[in-house]
């Protein structure tokens, strides 16, 4: 058997392979499912910790190589690494520590007593829409069949903001609860988080170390590229749309406040924490809200809208362009294709990193676009 025959022959035996562990998950779902649930589950701590580890490697560099600059002792030149490392470390996370702390002591609880106050009221609140919508009734010719569905769908969306309301409450509560209770978990996600950004650099050279001793130098090389392009990508993009979500909750919930608008700081969570999404993610936080400010007090859903564009206008053109930049280069409808694929399939976390795994098998298919194209020596289309 020539080398010819021996490749052919390994192709269909790996072909073979692969049609036999397919049919093996496929038939067997349940069973794969379960020990993957399983597995997930022992991993959880470390996953956790690559997550923290990763959303935290922006504040981490930025500690380290600039603000903490100045520990480079230039006379002797040397940079005195693991001090920067050190305490860029201890930095970040005492920033976190006072996040948590603000937000247990007081964010959380100031959001368990919006939300509770809200449900007390929805009665109130509901009264007064349908008086609202009688007055228009009587100053506006509109017929019964037009009034019954307006009256439907009021009730609908107050009985499913009661129970969503309702729900939120018991939800945060659990959310804390789940928290303490698992201690030792997040222990050692923090101390996998902290080894592996201390370890960062070496460890990135074992990987590429590992990859240049397995693959030939072209499949090394082309590894090596698509790693960087993907991490750089998906750092770049949740980073910046995590301080991008937390700048506008932040100045959503000070702007409702000063103009005095009730449930500012419930109102600026829903809307900073739905901005994480892109494109989509300030409507989709807009329309809950303004649905409870228009039972509040019709005005106040107007005077709302009107500040949330505004808003929106100063993070689309000053905010997000030095927060998040052009990290995807994707046009909008990608981004909206990205969004929709990635929701339908995965949900939440779908919407969110659907779009960074869109721009990078986008870059992928771009790149080989153009060398094909250079290889067929075409330089106009």
């Amino acid at each position: 058997m020539d080398n010819l025959e021996k490749k052919e022959f390994k192709k269909y035996i790996l072909l073979i392979s692969y049609a036999i562990v397919f049919y093996y998950v496929v038939t067997n779902l349940n069973k794969v499912l379960g020990v993957v649930g399983t597995a997930f589950g022992i991993l959880s701590p470390f996953i956790i910790g690559f997550a923290l580890a990763f959303i935290l490697n922006k504040p981490f560099v930025f500690f380290r190589d600039k603000a903490l600059k100045v520990l480079i002792d230039k006379k002797k030149k040397k940079e005195r690494v693991g001090l920067r490392s050190g305490l860029a470390i201890l930095i970040v996370y005492v920033l976190v520590a006072l996040l948590l702390v603000i937000l247990s002591s007081f964010v959380i609880p100031q959001l368990v007593t919006s939300i509770s106050g809200l449900v007390d009221y929805i009665p109130q609140y509901s009264k007064n829409l349908f008086d609202m919508i009688d007055n228009v009734v009587d100053k506006f010719i509109i017929n019964e069949t037009m009034l019954d569905t307006i009256q439907k769908a009021s009730t609908t969306i107050i009985s499913t903001m009661k129970t969503v309301l309702s729900g939120a409450v018991p939800a945060i509560v659990s959310f804390v609860s789940n928290f303490a209770s698992n201690v030792i978990n997040i222990a050692i996600a923090v101390i996998v988080s902290i080894y592996l950004l201390i370890d960062k650099d070496h460890l990135i050279y074992q990987y590429r170390l590992i990859i240049k001793a397995f693959f030939s130098e072209k499949k090394a090389k082309r590894i090596l590229e698509v790693s960087d392009l993907t991490a750089k990508t998906f750092s770049d993009f949740i980073g910046g749309q995590i301080i991008d979500a937390i700048i506008i909750g932040v100045l959503c919930s000070i702007g409702l406040a000063v103009l005095k608008i009730p449930y500012a700081l419930l109102i600026g969570t829903i809307v900073g924490f739905t901005n994480i999404i892109p494109y989509f993610g300030p409507w989709i936080g807009s329309i809950p809200s303004v649905l409870i400010l228009f039972m509040v007090r019709p005005f106040y859903a107007l005077i709302f809208i009107v500040f949330v564009i505004v808003l929106q206008q100063v993070d689309g053109n000053i905010i997000y362009p030095h927060v998040v930049g052009n990290s995807v280069g994707l046009g909008a409808l990608f981004v909206t294709f990205s969004i929709i694929v990635g929701g339908g399939l995965f949900g939440l976390l779908g919407m969110i990193l659907g779009v960074p795994t869109f721009a990078v098998c986008y870059t992928l298919l771009k790149e080989k676009a153009y060398k094909n194209l250079k290889k067929k020596n075409i330089t106009k289309i």
